[in-house]
């Protein structure tokens, strides 16, 4: 339920069609972000590019604009950081590829229908570049984490296709095991 939910906010947000310029304001909507430093890439939601004589120029606009990510969620701000890191780590692509810096953005969450600004703290910063040190870590040994059952799990539209609960091994041994299998039965 909350996946579908979260998927029908994003569908409002991600058509690449709806490029505005209002107010002298840029809103670009999926835009596609990479990082080759820090090995990682995405889409936005949005990026709007706020005019700034210290900004970068965009072909075809009359100013110069500073770029201010903005993550869509579906529901309500969160104890932990995930949602931050997230915004961190859009905003660390933006500045690899535009060769500026940026000092915050925001979260939108659906459910309060409110943003929640986030600053770009030098804190945010290293434990997003520690967590993306982690995963490709994780990518280069080819390994696979193990599934966590958490209760959010319980009103995910996709637990019956992740099963938490019921895996506990790693897809490297799942795929070894239906392997062994099928061998033992030729």
């Amino acid at each position: 339920m909350l996946t579908a939910q979260g998927k029908l906010l994003h569908e409002r947000v991600h058509d690449e069609e709806q490029t505005t310029f209002s107010n002298g304001m840029l809103v670009m909507r999926s835009l596609p972000l990479r990082s080759l430093r820090l090995g990682i890439y995405g889409v936005a939601d949005v990026v709007e590019f706020k005019p700034d004589s210290q900004g970068i120029p965009i072909a075809g606009y009359p100013s110069k604009y500073a770029p201010y990510p903005v993550e869509y969620k579906r529901g309500s701000s969160k104890a932990n950081d995930c949602d931050r890191i997230q915004m961190c780590a859009q905003a660390l692509c933006l500045e690899e590829m535009l060769g500026l810096n940026i000092g915050e953005g925001s979260l939108f969450y659906g459910e309060t229908r409110r943003r929640e600004r986030v600053t770009l703290d030098s804190t945010l910063r290293g434990e997003t570049e520690a967590i993306c040190a982690e995963m490709r870590k994780i990518y280069e040994a080819k390994a696979t984490p193990l599934p966590t059952y958490k209760p959010q799990c319980k009103s995910c539209s996709l637990e019956n296709e992740c099963t938490p609960k019921a895996i506990r091994r790693s897809a490297r041994q799942y795929w070894k095991t239906i392997m062994d299998t099928m061998e033992d039965e030729q």
